[in-house]
């Protein structure tokens, strides 16, 4: 899906946050920042507006971020930086944004697997599917454990978030 309106694309993990301008289907000033450099996403979200100068800034009036923790309410907290903790609507309003969405990263990379080509797709182990059709499940590492899902519909999917690296596991007595 072309978005003609520039918009601030980001990855937030543990380690690393990567930002990005997207426009049209495809990224331009893409950047990576160490998260240990700065004390709050804001902050680094600032640094790289301060970085695309006035006349891009003045252009880019929304972002959708992925991030490596649950989003479930407007207040947000880093599983792998509880310092970072933050109010989506204070931050939208602080950063001058007119709307931030935020969706957990393993989400995002979720909903993107429909999108994948069977070029794009290495199957492992034996199958008899060649539709796509069907759930999806998605699981894989970063700073914790990722995992997500699709839930196939009949509308299309709807996607599971899930923080399989921060569950517990209760012995049995």
């Amino acid at each position: 899906m072309a978005n003609n309106k520039p918009l601030l694309v980001g990855d937030v993990g543990g380690t690393n946050v990567r930002l990005a301008i997207a426009c049209d289907g495809a990224l331009s000033d893409i950047k990576v920042f160490a998260a240990d450099n700065f004390s709050s996403l804001g902050a680094v979200i600032q640094a790289y507006i301060s970085e695309l100068g006035s006349e891009a800034r003045a252009t880019v009036i929304q972002a959708v971020i992925d991030m490596a923790t649950p989003i479930a309410a407007d207040r947000v907290q880093l599983t792998n930086r509880p310092d970072w903790a933050f109010s989506i609507a204070e931050l939208t309003q602080r950063l001058g944004f007119s709307k931030m969405h935020f969706i957990n990263d393993f989400t995002a990379l979720a909903l993107s697997i429909p999108f994948l080509t069977k070029e794009d797709v290495l199957t492992i182990g034996a199958s008899d599917r060649d539709s796509g059709d069907g759930n999806i499940a998605l699981i894989g590492p970063g700073t914790g454990l990722g995992v997500s899902g699709l839930v196939e519909t009949g509308q299309g999917y709807l996607p599971i978030a899930g923080e399989g690296g921060h569950v517990t596991y209760s012995g049995i007595t």
